[in-house]
């Protein structure tokens, strides 16, 4: 299966494409750990097959492949991911210094906990929870009246023979 996919690394590289693939599609539905495993599964099951789909697997994996070889080429020549470790943890300690001198987390997290209470207070007093839930099931249910209104009125309206 190894040698019919390209090889160890082009099929490494097609499962992970696959598994990036597959967070991006079924993450939200499914989660992103069956994303990840039945994505990476997928592309790597494609680039085993002898036919189109494996051949655009394979190619997809290749070029998976020499990106990352170009991007550690990028990277030995320019340092980005030193400069970046380095920004990244300057920007970090500038963040916790001023957020130390001016006290930003504490005033965000009173004025968070001000707000759920205030949210709570109007809901209790005016129940909008329970008048929007009221109007959306009314609004459902007037929709569900058209439509059979609509789709009773299209079958009555038919010719004979041609429900």
């Amino acid at each position: 299966a190894v040698g019919s996919a390209g090889g160890v690394k082009t099929l490494a590289a097609c499962a992970a494409l696959g598994a990036g693939a597959g967070v991006l599609v079924l993450g939200s539905t499914l989660g992103v750990g069956v994303g990840l495993v039945g994505g990476a599964a997928a592309a790597g099951y494609a680039a085993t097959r002898g036919d189109r789909v494996g051949e655009a697997a394979r190619k997809s994996g290749g070029i998976a492949l020499s990106m990352v070889d170009r991007a550690k080429e990028i990277n030995e020549k320019h340092h980005i991911a030193e400069k970046a470790m380095d920004a990244g943890g300057k920007a970090v300690a500038k963040a916790k210094e001023t957020d130390e001198k001016y006290g930003i987390s504490t005033k965000v997290s009173q004025g968070i906990g001000t707000a759920v209470r205030k949210v709570g207070e109007i809901e209790e007093k005016h129940k909008v929870t329970d008048k929007v839930a009221s109007g959306i099931s009314a609004g459902l249910g007037r929709l569900s009246q058209l439509l059979e209104k609509r789709s009773t009125g299209a079958s009555s309206s038919a010719a004979p023979g041609q429900t």
